[in-house]
């Protein structure tokens, strides 16, 4: 028999509600609740997920194909917008790094041509 893999969300669920209530709840319904809690977080996605800590910051990078509705893409924007006075250290850390990456690589590249042509 395949064991399927743990799903995180089911197990925070599980751990979140009260004892009480889960007893009161029989085994269909407990196999409902596990079922959309699989279909709305799988335990595998098609996504990549990177997470670090730098001092009392954390950084979470998902990237992937898109699942979401255009509709709930469109509201996702109007309420999380990225340019805002919260996010522009970020993006001026962001902006920052792809110059002065840019710069040393033009550097290194000119000084490769420059001795190549004597």
């Amino acid at each position: 028999m395949i064991k399927k893999p743990e799903n995180r969300a089911v197990s925070r669920f599980w751990a979140a509600i009260d004892p009480s209530v889960k007893k009161s709840l029989h085994l269909g319904q407990r196999a409902e609740i596990e079922n959309t809690l699989e279909r709305l977080y799988p335990a595998k996605g098609n996504y990549s997920d990177v997470r670090f800590t730098l001092g009392k910051h954390f950084f979470v990078f998902l990237w992937g194909r898109e699942r979401r509705s255009l509709k709930r893409q469109k509201m996702d924007v109007r309420a999380n917008p990225v340019f805002t006075l919260r996010n522009l250290p970020v993006i001026a850390a962001i902006g920052i790094t792809i110059v002065s990456v840019s710069y040393v690589a033009l550097q290194a590249s000119g000084r490769a041509l420059i001795a190549s042509i004597q």
